[in-house]
Parts: structure tokens; sequence; C-alpha cells
């Protein structure tokens, strides 16, 4: 019978962490990618995309947003989340 419950709450604990390493896992997918992209805009290059445009921040804010938003809809379409 403790040799059954134990069995029991070990298959307990390990649902909770597999759990847990998925939304861990999900999260660092979407923001690394994003962390990436701010990291390329950071740079101090001369000729960078969007640098000189009025609104490049709220373009990369968007693109970044859109990406994002892109991941999450994959992954709950497929049932990740």
């Amino acid at each position: 019978m403790i040799d059954a419950l134990h069995d029991t709450n070990q298959s307990f604990l390990n649902y909770q962490i597999s759990s847990v390493m998925k939304t861990l896992t999900v999260f660092s997918v979407i923001i690394f990618p994003l962390t990436l992209l701010a990291a390329i805009f950071g740079m101090n290059a001369v000729n960078m995309p969007l640098i000189g445009h009025p609104y490049g921040f709220w373009i990369i804010i968007g693109i970044m947003l859109f990406a994002a938003l892109g991941m999450l809809w994959v992954f709950e379409k497929k049932k990740w989340l």
C-alpha cells in the first residue's frame, strides 16, 4: 500500500515538473528571438535599417509584437499551451 502511494506521489510530482518545464520552454522560445532582434538593432552600426526613420522604434516594436503573437498562435494551434 505504501509503495503504491509512493509511486502515485512520484507520478504526480513528475507531471507537475513536466508542466512547469513545458511552460518555461515555451516562454524561452518566445523571448529569445525577440532578445536577438533587440540586440541586433541595439548595435551602433552605421547602415542599420530603420535607424533614421521617424517611426523606426514603433516599426521594430510592431515586428516584435507580431512575432510573439505569431509564435503564441502556433503554439495554441499545435496545443502546446
